[in-house]
């Protein structure tokens, strides 16, 4: 009923955690490898994976589609190289238990060293659903209708190994330039590239990156039709402003984050930190109280931290020292 899907290059060190607990939930795992130069391979048929080579690393979807093509059962677990399944015993069973009816499964990836996590699809049914774009895949249905997403309570483990971020980066970019040269008019391609220049931006501190970003998100807006990112877009857009020195445009697109979501605290958090940059930090810490009250939302990915109290009664203390 459940098969495990892959894609992996140079990944021997890290493969033998993933696929340890990938046995334990099927005995159907494929990777496609994209011509790995180290054990990979040997590693993966260790474990009793079937494996398939392909050359294309600059198309992410392909690989993931012909895996999922090559599987044996209709379920599709979709597992990175670099990740745990936490429980898949318990998985299995939940799994065993839902009916084949053409809906997205969601997991929780979970970052073990900062406790940051974020609710991502990796749980479909190959009859109804296949990966699009190089860059930051996303599931969409073959039939091109909306069908219901629903959330597992189990997790994966992500063990980012350290180094690999900048030529991650690199890479990421050329895909997602390709993404929006072979979608023209496709708001999502335009939001993740726009926001990989910000990432590359916060890398490596050139301000050329900020503005390609300021640049790439605007055209993102003119197409986005109020897609579900447009509040994150908001928030990177005015953080990229920020960067660049250009306050005014930054508080506008903060407060356009703000009224798009408004109960994300981090939207205002980044709105009261430029409240106070330019004096009015009593305004800014009455914002600070106020978001104390509101829920944590399922995905708060890098922003975990404006949900614990601690940090946001430390944020107001360093406000009121302005009026002290």
């Amino acid at each position: 009923m459940i098969s495990v899907a892959m894609r992996t290059y140079n990944e021997d060190q890290l493969l033998p955690k993933a696929l340890a607990s990938a046995v334990r939930l099927t005995d159907d795992i494929v990777i496609v490898d994209n011509l790995s130069t180290d054990r990979t391979r040997e590693v993966a048929k260790e474990f009793g994976a079937r494996v398939i080579t392909s050359w294309d690393r600059s198309n992410n979807s392909h690989g993931r589609n012909l895996a999922a093509e090559n599987a044996k059962n209709d379920w599709i677990v979709v597992l990175d190289a670099d990740e745990v399944i936490e429980q898949p015993e318990e998985l299995r069973e939940y799994m065993l238990n839902q009916a084949l009816s053409p809906s997205i499964i969601t997991v929780s990836i979970t970052h073990p060293r900062s406790g940051f996590s974020f609710r991502v699809p990796r749980i479909y049914l190959r009859t109804f659903y296949h990966y699009r774009f190089r860059g930051h895949e996303g599931l969409y249905s073959k039939k091109d209708y909306s069908l219901p997403t629903s959330n597992s309570p189990y997790s994966f483990l992500h063990f980012q190994p350290p180094g690999r971020w900048p030529g991650k980066l690199d890479l990421a970019e050329a895909k997602l330039f390709l993404d929006v040269a072979e979608n023209p008019g496709h708001a999502r391609p335009l939001y993740y590239l726009a926001r990989q220049y910000y990432y590359q931006g916060v890398q490596t501190k050139e301000k050329l990156y900020y503005r390609k970003a300021v640049e790439t998100f605007s055209k993102y807006f003119s197409c986005s039709k109020g897609r579900c990112d447009d509040a994150d877009a908001f928030w990177y857009k005015g953080t990229c402003l920020e960067e660049l020195g250009k306050s005014f445009d930054a508080i506008v697109s903060f407060a356009s984050a703000v009224a798009t979501a408004p109960r994300r605290r981090e939207f205002w958090v980044s709105f009261a930190k430029m409240l106070r940059k330019h004096g009015y930090a009593q305004e800014a810490c009455d914002i600070i109280e106020t978001i104390k009250t509101f829920q944590e939302p399922s995905n708060t990915y890098y922003h975990a931290q404006w949900y614990k109290e601690e940090s946001l009664n430390k944020l107001i203390k360093e406000f009121q020292s302005d009026n002290s």
